[in-house]
């Protein structure tokens, strides 16, 4: 697998709490890769439990508030990538925004 370096900027309290565990890069993709596990694994789960009606509402923010906390760091997470993707010219299918 092809590894590419990146940098960022970060607060004082994200770094400290990156520096509590050891190694930088290493804490940095071992939080990042449980965090996106973390988002899939809710995403699938919405998806076997929305209807495609239901998916689609979220884009307009209907039955958002009814969702679980969890849930909704999964929906804001999809519609950022959703806006992004749009925003750049790509064709996205609005009913698989959870994909």
């Amino acid at each position: 697998m092809l590894t590419i370096k990146l940098n960022f900027l970060c607060n004082e309290e994200l770094e400290r709490e990156i520096r509590a565990r050891g190694d930088v890069s290493q804490s940095i993709r071992t939080a990042l890769e449980r965090y996106f596990g973390f988002l899939e694994a809710i995403r699938a789960e919405l998806r076997q439990r929305l209807t495609t009606e239901e998916i689609l509402d979220l884009i307009d923010g209907v039955g958002y508030d009814t969702l679980a906390e969890d849930d909704q760091l999964a929906v804001d997470d999809a519609l950022e990538r959703y806006t992004l993707a749009c925003a750049t010219g790509q064709t996205v299918d609005p009913a698989r925004i959870l994909d």
